[in-house]
């Protein structure tokens, strides 16, 4: 698949060498197609007049049509853009590559989660079950006043005398 794709890039570099650009003419860039609709003159800052060519194209991200102005050397390094302005964002993937990404790293998290879980478990102190763990909670301190039966709460009087 590279291979044909390098083959790709090479045939179309060798077919702009030979003739110029010329409006109508398509041509494909990094698997997207552009179309030619128009030539401008521009000056840069070197004084020095260029062509820039106004190219239409589909938005890799949301499939509306968009247009677009670059120059030979532009289309000559592949430095076209691939996005619409509305979808446009230098360096962050396409929202199928988000989508893609997003799903494996919820499948990746629950693998995670539940690693820890069995981890958490396999680590876990072996300690009795039910009434025995209840009955290593219950202290057995001798400072503990011991309650007289049947006497109930005592009354404010009692308290205060």
């Amino acid at each position: 698949m590279a291979a044909k794709a390098c083959s790709q890039e090479k045939a179309l570099a060798e077919s702009l060498k030979e003739r110029p650009l010329k409006i109508g003419h398509e041509f494909m860039s990094r698997g997207q197609r552009f179309l030619c609709v128009g030539v401008e003159d521009y000056l840069t800052l070197r004084d020095q007049w260029i062509d820039l060519f106004k190219l239409e194209s589909v938005c890799a991200d949301c499939r509306r049509p968009y247009s677009l102005k670059a120059s030979m050397a532009a289309i000559r390094r592949y430095s076209l853009k691939r996005r619409c302005d509305r979808c446009k964002s230098p360096g962050v993937a396409t929202r199928a590559t988000k989508a893609l990404q997003q799903k494996r790293a919820v499948q990746l998290v629950a693998q995670d989660y539940e690693a820890l879980k069995a981890v958490r478990k396999a680590t876990r102190p072996r300690t009795e079950t039910g009434r025995g763990r209840a009955a290593a909670r219950v202290s057995t301190a001798v400072d503990r006043p011991a309650s007289t039966p049947g006497k109930g709460i005592p009354s404010m009087e009692e308290m205060f005398s």
